[in-house]
């Protein structure tokens, strides 16, 4: 089966879900699936993983990264699983081009603090 995963933005730091993601996209390629992973990385954070072939954005800004990975070509991949900021955007894609998808949304974080206290971004 060929498989587009569609990752979020990877920086300098490892953290759980490059891990996972890697994971995920290595546990795929051992079961002898064709897998395509696609995220934002800047030139000295990309990690390539043997035998996936790995497609970069060229832009790692979140207010831009989503949109490109969701604009992609994506009619020759028999599923696509897309992760956190791209997923809306298949999800909408695949309402008028009903895509083969799995879409995985993270919850937004819950800041437990006064309303005074909270940075101007949680007003």
């Amino acid at each position: 089966m060929r498989v587009l995963l569609v990752g979020t933005q990877h920086g300098a730091d490892i953290r759980g879900a490059t891990v996972a993601v890697h994971g995920f996209a290595r546990g795929l390629r051992d079961r002898g699936h064709d897998v395509t992973f696609v995220q934002a990385a800047r030139p000295e954070h990309r990690a390539p993983i043997e035998g996936v072939r790995m497609e970069y954005t060229g832009s790692t800004r979140k207010s831009v990264f989503p949109a490109l990975l969701a604009l992609r070509r994506v009619g020759s991949y028999d599923v696509i699983h897309a992760m956190d900021n791209a997923g809306a955007f298949f999800a909408l894609r695949s309402r008028v081009e009903r895509l083969p998808l799995v879409v995985e949304f993270h919850p937004p974080r819950v800041h437990d603090e006064p309303f005074w206290r909270a940075g101007w971004r949680w007003r």
